[in-house]
């Protein structure tokens, strides 16, 4: 995991993921051996409080730990896999959820995006606009993609309004902000052009605004998910002042709380230049970042419940197996009086514990893999950091459904093999 990414690829993450979930696999029959044993000193100290059916089962996993184990290790793969994702799908939803929150302050946005021809904003548009009954506050932005290296994207520069007294309102900084020494303009950097272009906080960089090369004081990194290959804010009367651009591509508008929104929006559309200008409310474009998210990793729930059933499907076929080497040990069980429901008992409890121990064993490796999916495979893979979220109730349903499933299918699929009939004519092959 301290290995460098090659290439822009994580590789050294990558196998560290693999070596992880192989020796959790590995290990699977020693988790089970441990427990069982545990299981097995708690069923012989309570003696006759214990049914037939738990203390054969419990007796079975202790002394038969490693060939239990092969039918759960699938499990403990799948299992693990799938919660690695669960948890890093979700702890990224919740970060771009609270970063979304952050970068979207304001009431009502709209971009030149939007507008006919893609046309800029006059200069004089927020003067107009604070005019209008409602309106606390409008903010004027500037987007402008700039070329740092021919080998690399674009950079994008947000130009906006930035306070004198404090810079960092509604930046979502990953750290704290630094102090430079310098004349120049401060500005802001992503994450994405920390690690790409090293720009760090608390150094002076160049870069080409206009006609010449200007000396910028970075003194803060922040957190951009929709930017992954660098970007950087500064204010923009700074932008202004360096290039002589005087055009505004996007605009913000804050409005009074007692204030309508469709009162302000027909206030708005009224001035000639918004007349056919879309306007998005804060909640309208998070509800639609978030749905983008969600269709984006559909897939991937569709690959881990596919993963999820190919491993319950390979418990049922270990059971199946397993009743067919244990027919006389059953069929004696039955001659001696045991009932089919108590055999089934047996094989119940057998599976519920197997998948059980199998599922906390796995979901441990799933946590385990996925810290190295948030913290070393995302930020050098996208060059963007994230917050770890363990999404317990979607884990606790995910395994309580492994262990119901898994029961349910190892009892169908021992379910021929155990009848009573089978079970006689497996005896009469001894006589």
């Amino acid at each position: 995991l301290l290995l460098p990414a090659g290439d822009g690829l994580p590789l050294a993450a990558y196998l560290a993921i693999a070596m992880l979930l192989m020796s959790g696999v590995v290990a699977t029959p020693w988790v089970i051996r441990i427990v069982s044993q545990l299981l097995h000193r708690a069923v012989v100290r309570s003696g006759a409080h214990s049914s037939t059916s738990m203390t054969l089962a419990v007796w079975r996993l202790s002394q038969a730990s490693a060939s239990s184990a092969g039918t759960v290790s699938g499990t403990v793969a799948a299992v693990s896999l799938t919660v690695a994702m669960v948890v890093m799908v979700a702890s990224f939803r919740d970060s771009v959820s609270r970063w979304l929150d952050q970068v979207l302050p304001a009431d009502l946005y709209a971009s030149t995006l939007s507008r006919p021809g893609g046309a800029a904003f006059p200069p004089d548009l927020g003067e107009r606009i604070r005019a209008i009954g409602g309106v606390d506050r409008v903010e004027l932005q500037v987007q402008q993609p700039v070329l740092i290296r021919p080998d690399r994207p674009e950079v994008l520069i947000m130009a906006r309004a930035l306070s004198a007294a404090d810079p960092a309102r509604e930046v979502p900084l990953t750290g704290p902000m630094v102090k430079v020494s310098g004349s120049g303009p401060i500005v802001f950097v992503s994450e994405s052009m920390a690690d790409l272009y090293g720009w760090r906080p608390g150094q002076s960089r160049s870069l080409v605004l206009g006609p010449s090369s200007v000396e910028l004081r970075v003194i803060g990194v922040f957190r951009d998910y929709g930017r992954q290959h660098g970007s950087l804010i500064m204010d923009i009367d700074d932008y202004s002042r360096l290039t002589g651009d005087s055009r505004r591509t996007a605009l913000g508008v804050w409005l009074n709380p007692s204030a309508r929104s469709d009162v302000v929006l027909a206030e708005l559309r009224s001035i000639p230049e918004l007349r056919e200008q879309r306007f998005m409310s804060a909640a309208d474009l998070r509800v639609l970042s978030l749905q983008i998210f969600d269709r984006s990793f559909l897939l991937t729930y569709v690959l881990e419940l596919a993963a999820l059933l190919v491993a319950i499907f390979s418990v049922a076929a270990g059971f199946a197996a397993q009743a067919m080497l244990r027919r006389k040990e059953f069929a004696l069980l039955s001659h001696l009086g045991m009932s089919a429901m108590q055999r089934h008992t047996v094989i119940a409890i057998e599976a519920s514990m197997l998948l059980a121990v199998g599922t906390l064993w796995g979901s441990s490796l799933g946590i385990l893999i996925s810290q190295i999916l948030i913290h070393y495979v995302n930020p050098q893979s996208f060059h963007w950091t994230m917050d770890t979220t363990l999404p317990l109730t979607a884990m606790t349903l995910l395994a309580a459904s492994v262990v119901l499933i898994g029961v349910g299918t190892a009892l169908l699929a021992t379910l021929r093999g155990l009848a009573d009939r089978s079970l006689a004519a497996c005896l009469r092959e001894d006589w």
